[in-house]
């Protein structure tokens, strides 16, 4: 059962007298909340695991003609000329945006080890706000930091991070096409020598049944969307030992919560 975002593993034993009276019954509840979490934490490894070798060999075999084709879209544009320029040009933005998901696909298949370097979130976190700025202007999106002090830096692939965030903040600017708060807190964790960074959105929310699913490589519920975003967001916080959870209401919003190991 659940109670206040607990799991609770709860067993009653009937109490009876010497002459098979029942008096009551012997309750013991136990938090196996952590239990629980761990052990849907190894099932999503063990599923991006054996997805991503099969995504990895279908990668590689796509790729190499796919080189083939660019090469050649590219000869011919060179030789033709007049209207046809716009639709070379269109056939060479698709084999982009392939190209652009195979990558994703080795990434999350085969991750390279992060190269940790002293990372200050503050500044990146408002890097990434200022590049999407305007955006969030556009959508009447407005920005809440809490930012505290004394969880400034970490020892992260600056990359990766940036990578993570950026998801992230994009997630979240798509669940609030009409306007939202967009809330970015970093804090110290529970654990210690732990940071939180958790974003949040005042938006459309995810259903129960989709939470469940939202790690997973190639499930999304966005029209164009591939579906690689999260599941690259939940490797590069594994490769960095930390954890990423969610909390989310429809037609409240959504939390991203990610917890990184500060050393």
């Amino acid at each position: 059962m659940t109670w206040r975002g607990a799991v609770l593993e709860v067993q009653a034993v009937p109490l009876r007298d010497n002459r098979g009276t029942m008096l009551g019954a012997i309750c013991l509840a136990r938090d196996v909340t952590q239990v629980r979490s761990m052990q849907e934490q190894v099932r999503r490894v063990e599923k991006l695991a054996a997805m991503g070798e099969l995504a990895a060999g279908a990668a590689h075999e796509i790729r190499n003609p796919l080189t083939s084709i660019r090469g050649f879209i590219q000869l011919l544009q060179a030789r033709a000329a007049g209207s046809h320029s716009d639709y070379f040009k269109i056939i060479l933005s698709e084999i982009d945006r392939i190209d652009e998901i195979i990558r994703d696909l080795l990434l999350l298949a085969r991750p390279s080890p992060p190269h940790r370097m002293e990372t200050t979130l503050t500044i990146l976190v408002e890097e990434l706000l200022l590049l999407h700025q305007a955006e969030f202007e556009r959508q009447g999106i407005a920005v809440v930091r809490d930012f505290n002090p004394n969880t400034a830096t970490v020892d992260a692939d600056v990359k990766m991070l940036r990578q993570l965030l950026l998801n992230l903040l994009i997630n979240a600017g798509q669940a609030m096409p009409y306007g939202g708060n967009l809330g970015i807190r970093i804090a110290p964790a529970a654990e210690e020598g732990y940071v939180v960074i958790e974003v949040s959105d005042t938006g459309v929310g995810i259903s129960p049944e989709n939470l469940k699913r939202l790690f997973v490589p190639f499930f999304t519920t966005k029209e164009e969307g591939t579906g690689l975003g999260l599941a690259l967001c939940y490797s590069i916080v594994q490769s960095h030992h930390g954890r990423i959870d969610v909390e989310s209401q429809v037609g409240l919003g959504t939390t991203f919560r990610v917890t990184l190991p500060r050393r």
